[in-house]
C-alpha cells in the first residue's frame, strides 16, 4: 500500500544562507534514494521544507515494500570448463543441474534464475536517510554533547512516517517519533502527528511554523506590499535581503516602524 512518507530533522538554528539550499538538497536525496529503492509507486512527487530550526520532506506514494524481483544472474559460458561452471553454481547456491542456459546476445551462457523478494520499506529507510545526510553540501560540520555523530549543527529530534505508522529508524543516533516541537517562543509543547499528510497544516496550527521556505518567502512579500499599499509607498525589491528573512524566521510579521524627526538630522 502507497502512502505519503515523512521525514523531518528538529535542529538546533540552521545557517541562514545555506537553509534553502539544505532543504532541497535533502529532500531530493532522500526521494532519490526511495525511487532507486523501487520504493515509490509511479512517479516521484516530494515537498522540501525548510526552517530555522528543521528540515523535512513528504514524498507521494510512497510504497510499504519493494515487489518481488524475477533475478536472472548469468555466468560462464556453456563452452567453459567444468570447474568454472561448478564454481558458479556453488556460488549461487544450488547444484549444476539446476542451472539454466540463456543467450546473452553473444553466446549461451549458463544462469541461476530466482525470485528475490522485496525487502520492507522499514528496512531500508535508516540507510537512504543516512546516506542522504551524509551528501549534504554542508562545508563545516560539528559534533555535540557526547555524540560522536556530525552535521551542521546540534539535532534533536526525528519524526518518521509512513501514513500514520511510525517507521523504526535511527539517524545521527536519534531513534524516530511522531512528534515535534513548534516555534520557539509562540509555541507550547510537543506536536503529535496522527499521520504524515498532517505535517504543514499541524506544525502551523499548532506550532506557529510555516515550514515551507517558499510559503514563507510569499506571505513576507504580501504582507510587506500589503503594509505598503495601506501607507501608499513601495517595497525596495531585494531577493537576498528576503531570502535571508525567510531564513531567519518560522512565523513571520510585517511591523510598521518609524524613526523620530530628531533622530533623522544629521
Amino acid at each position: 500500500m502507497s502512502q505519503t512518507l515523512l521525514i523531518e530533522l528538529f535542529t538546533e538554528e540552521l545557517p541562514p544562507k545555506a537553509l534553502n539550499q539544505l532543504g532541497n538538497h535533502l529532500a531530493q536525496s532522500i526521494a532519490e534514494g526511495l525511487e532507486k529503492a523501487q520504493l515509490i509507486d509511479g512517479a516521484t512527487e516530494y515537498t522540501a521544507y525548510a526552517s530555522p530550526r528543521r528540515l523535512a520532506v513528504q514524498v507521494a506514494r510512497v510504497k510499504s515494500e519493494q515487489a518481488d524481483q524475477h533475478i536472472v544472474k548469468k555466468g560462464p559460458a556453456v563452452t567453459a570448463n567444468e570447474k568454472a561452471i561448478e564454481g558458479f553454481a556453488r556460488s549461487c547456491g544450488v547444484e549444476k543441474s539446476s542451472l539454466h542456459i540463456v543467450h546473452d546476445g553473444k553466446q549461451d551462457v549458463y544462469a541461476h534464475e530466482f525470485t528475490q523478494k522485496g525487502q520492507k520499506l522499514a528496512a531500508l529507510l535508516g540507510d537512504i536517510v543516512n546516506a542522504a545526510v551524509k551528501k549534504l553540501p554542508i562545508p563545516k560540520v560539528m559534533r555535540w554533547g557526547s555524540s560522536t555523530h556530525t552535521f551542521v549543527r546540534p539535532v534533536h529530534g526525528l519524526v518518521a512516517m509512513h501514513g500514520a505508522e511510525v517507521l523504526p529508524i535511527n539517524v545521527l543516533g536519534l531513534d524516530s517519533r511522531n512528534c515535534t516541537l513548534g516555534h520557539r517562543f509562540l509555541s507550547h509543547g510537543e506536536i503529535t502527528f496522527a499521520k504524515a499528510d498532517d505535517y504543514a497544516a499541524q506544525l502551523a496550527e499548532e506550532g506557529k511554523v510555516i515550514a515551507s521556505f517558499a510559503e514563507r518567502k510569499n506571505a513576507i512579500r504580501t504582507a510587506l506590499d500589503e503594509q505598503a499599499a495601506r501607507l501608499n509607498a513601495t517595497v525596495a525589491a531585494d531577493e537576498a535581503l528576503l531570502d535571508e528573512v525567510t531564513a531567519l524566521v518560522e512565523y513571520p510579521v510585517v511591523l510598521q516602524a518609524a524613526f523620530e524627526e530628531h533622530f533623522l538630522a544629521v
